[in-house]
């Protein structure tokens, strides 16, 4: 568990850098992911403390597991969306999408990691309606 718990830090770690990047901007589609992404942050703090322990319980962190990777899946979609709104709108000069793709590549490694991780220690059967299964698809091939 200590790995999941590591990669779980580093994901809201990162999720706190891209909102510190993106802060200022009023776009729509940035403000969606950025709601996403601070839900994702909460959902990250709630876990740690059942991180910590060897074995949490299942019924202890499955919400906050669900919030973080459904929450990636949405943000990450939307600021792909924002991205191309903001190349489209000549206002790239603004923002560093080249760091903030870099935070969001690394989060989903680590959300692929820890699948991988949070696989080995519960029943795929139920894992598999807490994680959205092509987190596990990815880390069954790898």
């Amino acid at each position: 568990m200590e790995n999941v718990l590591i990669l779980f830090s580093e994901i809201g770690e990162n999720t706190k850098k891209i909102l510190d990047e993106t802060k200022k901007s009023t776009n729509p589609l940035a403000v969606i992911y950025r709601t996403t992404l601070e839900e994702q942050l909460h959902a990250i703090k709630d876990l740690m403390p059942f991180l910590k322990k060897n074995k949490p319980n299942l019924e202890e962190i499955k919400k906050a597991l669900s919030i973080v990777y459904h929450d990636d899946d949405i943000s990450e979609t939307t600021y792909r969306a924002w991205k191309r709104a903001i190349h489209w709108q000549d206002e790239s000069h603004l923002y560093s999408t080249e760091e903030i793709d870099l935070f969001f590549q690394k989060n989903k490694k680590n959300l692929k990691d820890a699948a991988k991780e949070l696989l080995g220690l519960y029943d795929s059967e139920k894992i598999k309606y807490i994680v959205p299964t092509f987190y596990f698809n990815h880390s069954q091939k790898g």
